[in-house]
């Protein structure tokens, strides 16, 4: 608000200046142009004031360009604490998500969690943790479809970073079930820690109707981790080389952009206090 009331009081006094010297030229070089007068002299006059709107319109510019710039900045700290849903159209089954979405039945999504700079999803492995990395919108599991924001998170990075290193314990890749364990149940559950607005139920309204389906005809087997506590599945769990090297890319990853969003936070508010106090000292001027 600073910056812009600052902008706002420069722009008024140059454009004054500029455009009081334009009306005072083109009057003189209306009168020399009548016999009154020398017509040299307001005709450089003229092409002076015309220079000051011109650079009063490159100064503009500049000004655009810085504040463009600031309100990047700004996005980067804000953007960090949204959550969103990253929704993708399987690959091949855009024909099947059509006519299942106009019968109401949902679509064949894969679906990812966006949370402080990185993108979290579930899917099957045969060691470890099935709780996967990666940037905003790169699986390769499908389209990327849309972003469905959800709000931001009241959670700092670290304590989010704890939430996936506890579920990491307990959704092991080879739990992963197509109807009943899937990556939507995982974003779902994820989405409900990070405190934010609940996801939708048509991520994964598919699923759901095949497994009730399933279950009703008598063919649906039973997630293996079901019948299991806590405790025993935590021992059962071994994280593989490549899933710690992802876990550790992805936590130095968040602890990077979580120091850079503090230096740009401080280099923010310095700047608006630095403009305050210019505004302050113009005000007793």
């Amino acid at each position: 608000t600073a910056r812009r009331d600052a902008w706002s009081v420069d722009f008024q006094e140059k454009f004054a200046f500029g455009w009081s010297h334009v009306c005072a030229s083109v009057a003189s070089l209306l009168a020399a142009a009548l016999g009154k007068g020398n017509l040299m002299p307001p005709l450089r006059g003229t092409i002076q004031s015309l220079q000051r709107l011109s650079d009063i319109h490159g100064w503009v510019e500049q000004q655009i360009q810085e504040m463009r710039g600031f309100a990047e900045e700004l996005y980067q700290v804000i953007m960090g604490s949204d959550v969103a849903l990253s929704i993708y159209e399987l690959h091949g089954t855009a024909a099947v998500t059509a006519l299942t979405e106009l019968a109401g039945l949902g679509g064949a999504f894969h679906v990812g969690v966006q949370v402080y700079w990185l993108e979290w999803s579930f899917g099957w492995c045969e060691d470890g943790s099935g709780i996967q990395a990666m940037h905003f919108g790169t699986s390769s599991l499908g389209r990327f479809r849309q972003r469905l924001p959800l709000g931001q998170t009241p959670l700092a990075p670290e304590e989010v970073l704890t939430i996936l290193r506890d579920m990491r314990k307990s959704w092991d890749g080879q739990s992963y079930d197509l109807l009943r364990r899937n990556c939507a149940h995982f974003s779902i559950e994820f989405v409900r820690r990070l405190r934010v607005e609940e996801a939708p139920e048509w991520i994964n309204a598919l699923a759901t109707t095949g497994g009730q389906m399933a279950q009703w005809l008598g063919v649906f087997r039973p997630v293996l981790v079901q019948d299991q506590d806590l405790d025993d599945l935590e021992k059962v769990v071994q994280a593989s080389p490549a899933e710690l090297a992802e876990w550790k890319w992805a936590h130095e990853y968040v602890k990077e952009r979580n120091a850079e969003a503090r230096r740009v936070r401080q280099k923010s508010t310095l700047r608006a206090a630095a403009h305050l106090k210019h505004r302050r000292v113009r005000e007793r001027r």
